[in-house]
């Protein structure tokens, strides 16, 4: 194993294996370059007065860069030029070596939270959400039109109240209609028939047509 940049931030850190750090450890104590990179590295990250590499220009540091090369996901060439700009230059070396032990820390151990600032935090949601230990709601799906499933169903409900009642009225009254128009009409009575056909009197006497 060679002793880079980022294997030296690896031994220092504490992120190898028991096997690993014997044979870096072994390579360090021989290597007088290595010994002085270590302690530069111990010396920079605690200096106060140092500032930020620049977003741009020269010697701007690349954000995807840095996170690529603490994951060993960089290229070989850019891994080349980022430890040759931390070696010629303590902020950079400084920003790296930082971020790299504060990746450790928050990926290794867990974070302790004290009963008070918990207590306090709860408090400060008086809803469901202020339960500790509380499952999260399920992700609710949203339509085309912005409408969750449950707004859609409740709307669609709604919508159902006033047309069923109107289509079972127009059905009966459809069959209602139907039912008439098939029955057959009732026959005319005989004494209506003789009352029609009864001539017409005045004063007791029939009277004649004109012609």
């Amino acid at each position: 194993m060679r002793l880079t940049l980022r294997t030296l931030l690896a031994y220092l850190d504490d992120t190898l294996g028991a096997t690993e750090i014997k044979k870096i450890g072994e390579k360090v104590s021989e290597s007088e370059s290595a010994q002085q990179l270590i302690e530069r590295i111990k010396q920079v990250t605690r200096r106060r007065r140092l500032t930020t590499p620049p977003s741009s220009g020269p010697g701007a540091f690349d954000p995807n860069d840095v996170a690529e090369y603490l994951d060993n996901e960089l290229e070989n060439e850019r891994i080349a030029d980022i430890e040759k700009l931390c070696l010629e230059s303590d902020v950079h070396l400084a920003e790296i070596a930082a971020c790299h032990q504060i990746l450790t820390l928050v990926l290794g151990e867990p974070v302790l939270v004290p009963p008070k600032s918990k207590e306090r935090m709860y408090k400060l949601v008086t809803s469901r959400e202020s339960i500790p230990f509380r499952k999260a709601a399920p992700i609710k799906k949203v339509n085309v039109d912005g409408l969750t499933e449950e707004e859609e169903l409740e709307l669609n409900a709604s919508w159902m109240r006033w047309v069923l009642p109107v289509a079972g009225f127009l059905l009966v009254v459809a069959l209602g209609l139907a039912t008439y128009s098939i029955f057959p009409k009732p026959a005319p009575s005989n004494s209506s028939i003789a009352q029609t056909n009864q001539p017409q009197t005045e004063g007791g006497k029939a009277l004649e047509p004109p012609f």
